[in-house]
């Protein structure tokens, strides 16, 4: 099954879920363009990891991705379920899995407008 994504949003509160991630399907996953300047956002990774890091990625351009970082200035990298909070403005985001076999993985974002 090819990875999807939905966005949904409810006032300010604005989420970005993606399902059926996989590192071999990682190259199809699509960045989805963020509307606005996120003070306060999370991404979350559940599922079946086998072995893999999910890494949220953010563009300004739509092209060139890059890695973000918590609010500790931690490169984001999730090995298991977990949560992670960040700021960003930037213009796209796309989590990016790697390092797994069997994996299958689902990650939500959710960003609230200022």
């Amino acid at each position: 099954m090819a990875a999807t994504y939905k966005v949904e949003s409810f006032g300010r509160r604005h989420t970005i879920q993606w399902t059926g991630l996989t590192t071999a399907g990682n190259a199809s996953i699509e960045a989805v363009g963020v509307r606005f300047a996120a003070a306060v956002a999370a991404v979350q990774a559940t599922g079946t990891f086998g072995s893999a890091t999910v890494a949220l990625h953010g563009s300004c351009d739509g092209t060139n991705f890059v890695a973000l970082s918590d609010t500790d200035s931690t490169t984001i990298g999730l090995t298991s379920a977990g949560i992670s909070e960040f700021s960003t403005g930037v213009a796209f985001l796309k989590p990016n899995v790697s390092g797994g076999t069997g994996d299958d993985l689902d990650v939500t974002v959710v960003l609230w407008a200022e």
